[in-house]
């Protein structure tokens, strides 16, 4: 993946902390990377059919680039040390933010693999390392609706901005109002496609995480209430209905954002 900027964002940890830079070092301006996009056909071949069954695709790898981040001046032995603490062996993914002004927006949940030590003579000046995300792409700003619930019966617009093709799975939240009721969610624009939940009592509030299909409430006994089916978004213009007496919805996502190679 190609950038002109040299400054970043790490764990929360901007590069002029320990007076680095990002870039390329000894590069003829050319760059060849994945940009994690590769797309594997899945389909199946039987005997006397020319035509395979096509089951759809998956993304075949995950987005990686290489990355040389170094000093202008000599680095010494213990500052090698705190930005090796800094930067790898991380176990879990940490956001890495480029600061370009095509980029403020995106970041990409990573864990940055040391490959080898950059040295002038016998003095450390930097790191050429590996990007290795979590996805096939970077992630955008959390996209966040708060809606006033004013109808037992509203439809809202949500706008699937991800640059992913697939469904997006959104984080819900409802608040419920001051008598028992029912709750059903019918994304009209994707085949009337409806969750729903029964017998909520007055004060429930639902938080729902439809990504990992997971449902709470702050009353207990929810999935002997649900129906099972979770939100989901198409890509673009969503119409969704609301039906039951909410006091509040809060949708939340993370878009995709495919930054090319």
């Amino acid at each position: 993946m190609s950038f002109w900027a040299t400054k970043f964002i790490f764990d929360g940890i901007v590069s002029d902390s320990y007076g680095l830079m990002c870039g390329k070092l000894n590069s003829s301006g050319e760059d060849s990377s994945s940009s994690g996009a590769t797309v594997e056909i899945i389909e199946e071949y039987i005997p006397r059919r020319v035509k395979p069954y096509f089951y759809g695709t998956q993304f075949a790898e995950k987005l990686e680039f290489q990355i040389d981040i170094f000093s202008e001046t000599a680095i010494d032995r213990y500052l090698v040390q705190a930005i090796e603490q800094w930067l790898f062996g991380n176990r879990v993914y940490k956001k890495l933010q480029i600061l370009q002004c095509d980029m403020y927006d995106t970041y990409f949940n990573c864990i940055i693999s040391k490959g080898e030590v950059i040295s002038v003579g016998n003095e450390v000046i930097g790191f050429s390392c590996t990007v290795i995300c979590d996805s096939p792409w970077g992630w955008g700003k959390k996209v966040t609706q708060n809606i006033p619930s004013v109808a037992v019966d509203q439809t809202i617009e949500i706008v699937n901005s991800s640059d992913d093709t697939s469904y997006l799975y959104p984080n819900v939240t409802l608040y419920s109002s001051e008598q028992q009721f029912n709750i059903r969610i019918i994304n009209t624009s994707d085949n009337n496609r409806e969750m729903a939940f029964t017998s909520l009592v007055s004060g429930e509030t639902l938080t729902i995480n439809n990504d990992i299909k997971l449902v709470e409430s702050n009353k207990g006994g929810i999935y002997e209430r649900f129906n099972g089916v979770y939100l989901r978004l198409i890509r673009g213009r969503n119409l969704v209905r609301f039906v039951g007496n909410l006091t509040n919805i809060s949708i939340e996502y993370i878009p995709a954002r495919k930054v090319g190679s």
